[in-house]
């Protein structure tokens, strides 16, 4: 937007960004320092669209569900510039974890032209440290998140 606006009236104008795209834009930064963060990151995209991206995997995935007796928990894809959507998205992994990991299972034990991507995917999500590392960002991801809400209210008092 500020560059738009540099751009449009061709002035040195002072943008001043909200609060809760101030703490969006140091969140990212922070997690960009941490190569295992944007690895993990990036991982839970590849499989969230892995496992959306075909009716018959996301079918699978929520019959395999059932069987967990899991609540059916949609995939949230995660975003590049909504940490909210990191939050559930992270979220929603956790509560699957072990839905997805049976899931990624049978498809590479279906051997066809998924088998590869699903091996992958599976190999990666049961590794301890891809394990400790969704597990540990879900409460700092949900915290974010509350504090995102917080301070996007017109009554947030920041005297306290």
């Amino acid at each position: 937007v500020a560059a738009k606006f540099r751009a449009l009236f061709n002035l040195a104008i002072l943008f001043i960004h909200c609060r809760a795209h101030a703490l969006q834009l140091a969140v990212i930064s922070a997690a960009d320092s941490i190569p295992d963060i944007c690895k993990r990151l990036s991982t839970l995209k590849s499989l969230v669209n892995f496992i959306n991206r075909s009716s018959v995997r996301l079918t699978l995935f929520e019959d395999i569900q059932s069987i967990f007796r899991n609540n059916h928990i949609k995939l949230i894809q995660p975003g590049d510039t909504r940490w909210l959507s990191n939050s559930l998205a992270v979220r929603s992994v956790v509560h699957s974890y072990q839905s997805l990991l049976a899931t990624l299972e049978n498809i590479y034990n279906e051997n066809n032209e998924d088998s590869a991507e699903a091996l992958g995917l599976y190999n990666i999500l049961s590794n301890e440290a891809t394990a400790f590392i969704i597990h540990t960002l879900q409460p700092i991801l949900d915290t974010l998140a509350v504090l995102s809400k917080c301070i996007q209210t017109k009554s947030a008092d920041f005297k306290q």
